[in-house]
């Protein structure tokens, strides 16, 4: 049996915050909005955005207890951990100097690595 990818689900307790966050801080595109719900693509990884969780997760550490995250490449790792700090982003991970790797938190408290591309972007 073969499957393909379809879209990430992201489950917020805050359309407006996380849509901000996602097409603003993030730079992913809004490609249309149904029923309370927003279609956003990142290259050619579709994300829909579902605002209708009733609360946060409870805030655990990192692997601490069964989640789905999600990585995102980019040429510049240390460019990227400025940007999220300017725009106050919450750090699981911060950036270190020299790594190649760091780890972010959506508005939800969902995980996202950030992580520098070796060979560039494909």
């Amino acid at each position: 049996m073969k499957f393909t990818s379809g879209e990430i689900n992201v489950v917020c307790t805050d359309a407006p915050k996380s849509l901000y966050f996602y097409t603003r801080v993030l730079g992913f595109e809004l490609v249309e909005e149904e029923d309370g719900a927003y279609r956003l693509r990142n290259g050619d990884v579709f994300y829909l955005l579902l605002p209708f969780a009733t609360g946060p997760s409870p805030h655990r550490s990192y692997c601490a207890c069964a989640s789905i995250s999600f990585d995102l490449m980019t040429v510049d790792v240390r460019g990227a951990a400025d940007h999220f700090s300017a725009h106050g982003v919450l750090f699981e991970k911060p950036f270190a100097e020299g790594s190649r790797s760091f780890i972010i938190r959506d508005p939800d408290d969902n995980i996202i690595e950030i992580i520098e591309a070796v060979d560039g972007l494909r």
